[in-house]
């Protein structure tokens, strides 16, 4: 996934599910790159540290 856009299915994994499928959570937000953030990057989610 590239945001909420599928993007290069071809090359994933046979398993993985596909990019609409309800085992995806899609972000809570996207932004353009052009946008007031000049394209920096925010990422964020859960740490697995196991």
């Amino acid at each position: 996934m590239e945001g909420a856009y599928c993007y290069g299915q071809n090359n994933c994994p046979i398993n993985t599910p596909p990019c609409n499928s309800s085992v995806n959570t899609n972000p809570v937000f996207e932004y353009s790159h052009s946008s007031v953030t000049n394209g920096a990057s925010i990422v964020g989610g859960y740490v697995y540290l196991g």
